[in-house]
């Protein structure tokens, strides 16, 4: 019996979905929105809050929430994250980061959110249609995940600046 109950603490404390979450703050203010489209195809709708409702570096607290328009395999969506996360030149921690993803995102389905919190502390959490998911502690992920999205090199400008507060 003891052995079943110290395996639900264990199953409790470190099961990805249910570990240590982080709510995201009541009193984020909206920064920026824009879409993402390729070709002709809507993918995403992204919204960027802060604590001010304005962005002046990839520094928490930021969140990303990205309301997808379409289904797409958690596959697809972690290629596409390694592509763009190598592009930026994060180049030596992307496997490992990509592999932690992989043990949190789930397939995306039409209308589904997903976001990412990223913590004063650099902690960087996520939510898939409201709910924690899990989270990656890397100090140095965070900020290379946002910069996708937000940073000067972010292979979709124009909607970076749309997310930044630009028109």
């Amino acid at each position: 019996m003891q052995r079943l109950f110290s395996l639900l603490i264990f199953w409790l404390c470190f099961m990805p979905g249910i570990s240590y979450s982080i709510p995201v703050p009541d009193v984020l203010l909206p920064v920026g929105h824009a879409k993402l489209k390729v070709l002709w195809f809507d993918i995403y709708r992204a919204d960027l809050f802060s604590d001010d409702g304005t962005f002046t570096e990839i520094k928490g607290p930021l969140y990303l929430k990205l309301t997808y328009q379409r289904n797409i395999k958690k596959d697809a969506l972690l290629d596409e994250t390694k592509v763009q996360l190598n592009l930026l030149g994060a180049n030596e921690s992307v496997e490992r980061w990509i592999n932690q993803l992989n043990l949190l995102w789930p397939n995306i389905k039409k209308d589904d959110s997903l976001s990412f919190y990223l913590a004063p502390s650099g902690k960087g959490h996520f939510y898939h249609n409201g709910i924690y998911i899990g989270a990656i502690s890397d100090p140095s992920f965070g900020p290379n995940f946002l910069a996708i999205w937000l940073g000067e090199k972010s292979s979709f400008p124009k909607m970076t600046k749309q997310l930044i507060g630009g028109q």
